[in-house]
């Protein structure tokens, strides 16, 4: 980004041998070759080896990318036929979806959900005529609306996480790679449905040889079913599949020999931003005196939590670190931007599952000192879900914000910048997380006669609460990319 600082060249002599460059590239672990992936190999294998096949597919073509995502979308739709026509003959899946006494069946069908539901609409179509009836009377345009609405999503989604991507290139590039690998992304539900088909139809011959509870399950609980158990562990392994491609499938750039896709910068001073092009090495920054090799070889060091952080002692550094981010933003100026990405994502996954901890111990003490009999806390630790996903959900959305504003206020294409501020600035949102869960503890049911009275008032105060714990996590990521946008190392 232009600078008022900028100067002219100074004068050259046998004894300014040593300069620093007019342009340097944005330093990586290494430079990996793209390698060619066979397309049938990609839809049998990426879905268990993201990490592996992830980078080369998303450094591929852009047509390849969508081709997967069209095979995977006609083999789940007639995965989706399938199963409908199944259940029209009277499967006993369909008949307790008719008479919404399974909850089990419910839970082995979250996928083809749709296709279930929708057999009573799709009765009324009788055969090809109505099907003809139903698109010339405006039809076409629900299934076309649909479709782009599908294909818009799976590029937002692929815009959202792109900060995961950033590797070294430039933000254009990052974007690219995201896209395909959500994209690819998609060919994991092929194998899933498939699943869910066999979870499904596995439903329907043990419902037919077995008398259940009226309401769907035996008197036991769901812990004592087999099928409603192995239908939760296969919500969450698809889950978590499907979040781990996101994450690791473009998590590096494969390029060629050349790095032409390597985001270039000028050099500039790390703590005042003049442009050093030219310069002796050993000089000092005209500006502010900072030693010029301290911008080029960095003032960024690795932490004592990047030293520790495979040892015992690096949970008691990432502890530490919590209140080392929440006391200020001095720690950003310390800690290596460029080549300590897995670092810092290590970092944020441990301060995920403190945060998680956290929560569920506070929502544990909230739920015991609250007057809720047995049941109703049983109810109430059903949030405990929710907490595992919000602070994800939340960090992501923040990042992808801090990335964009980076990149617009600042000039910083290299998102590996910006994201890693937004993984040692995790702790920040301790506050805000803290205050959304008061709030739902205190909306939720058995409480709200307690504050019926003053709800208008109580809400109002949490809401202002959550605006200010969010100002305050954004207004410290401002400060740590603003002291970190000259960044060299």
């Amino acid at each position: 980004m232009a600078n008022s600082h900028d100067h002219h060249e100074p004068p050259t002599s046998n004894a300014q041998q040593a300069c620093v460059p007019a342009e340097i590239a944005a330093p990586r672990a290494r430079l990996e070759p793209r390698r060619p992936v066979g397309f049938f190999t990609a839809l049998m294998l990426f879905w268990l080896r993201p990490k592996r096949y992830g980078p080369h597919l998303a450094a591929g073509s852009f047509l390849k990318a969508f081709a997967a995502h069209l095979f995977a979308a006609g083999a789940i739709l007639l995965m989706m036929l399938a199963l409908w026509s199944w259940n029209r003959r009277g499967s006993y899946l369909y008949n307790y979806y008719d008479t919404g006494q399974s909850l089990r069946a419910d839970m082995a069908g979250m996928i083809v959900e749709a296709s279930v539901l929708t057999t009573d609409y799709l009765d009324h179509l009788s055969g090809f005529k109505g099907l003809e009836h139903w698109l010339s009377n405006g039809g076409w345009w629900l299934v076309l609306v649909t479709c782009i609405g599908i294909e818009l999503s799976v590029v937002f989604l692929g815009t959202v996480v792109m900060p995961y991507a950033a590797d070294g290139d430039r933000s254009r590039s990052v974007w690219k790679r995201s896209v395909k690998n959500a994209y690819w992304c998609t060919v994991i539900l092929v194998p899933l449905m498939l699943a869910h088909v066999a979870l499904s139809l596995a439903t329907d011959w043990w419902g037919s040889n077995r008398t259940y509870h009226s309401g769907g399950l035996p008197p036991e609980g769901w812990w004592s079913d087999p099928l409603t158990l192995a239908a939760g562990a296969l919500a969450i392994g698809s889950f978590i599949l499907l979040l781990r491609a996101l994450i690791v499938g473009a998590h590096r750039c494969v390029v060629g020999h050349d790095g032409s896709v390597q985001a270039m910068r000028e050099p500039r001073c790390d703590r005042c931003g003049y442009l050093l092009r030219g310069l002796p090495n050993d000089s000092k920054c005209p500006e502010c005196g900072l030693p010029a090799l301290d911008s080029i070889e960095g003032r960024h060091r690795t932490s004592l939590w990047q030293q520790h952080e495979s040892k015992s002692r690096g949970i008691i550094e990432a502890v530490r670190m919590q209140w080392v981010v929440l006391g200020g933003t001095a720690m950003f100026q310390r800690v290596p931007l460029h080549r300590g990405v897995a670092s810092a994502r290590r970092f944020w996954w441990v301060t995920w599952l403190l945060i998680v901890l956290g929560l569920q111990m506070f929502l544990r003490v909230l739920i015991g000192i609250a007057p809720f009999d047995s049941m109703l806390r049983a109810e109430a630790k059903s949030l405990s879900i929710y907490l595992i996903l919000l602070p994800f959900v939340v960090h992501c959305i923040m990042m992808f914000v801090a990335c964009v504003y980076a990149h617009w206020r600042y000039g910083i294409q290299d998102y590996r910048v910006s994201s890693i501020v937004c993984y040692y600035g995790a702790p920040l949102m301790w506050p805000l997380l803290i205050v959304l869960l008061i709030a739902g503890v205190l909306v939720y049911e058995p409480l709200l006669p307690l504050i019926d009275r003053h709800l208008g008032k109580v809400m109002l105060a949490c809401a202002v609460l959550a605006l200010g714990c969010g100002l305050f996590w954004w207004m410290r990521l401002q400060q740590a990319i603003r002291l970190v946008r000259y960044a060299n190392v």
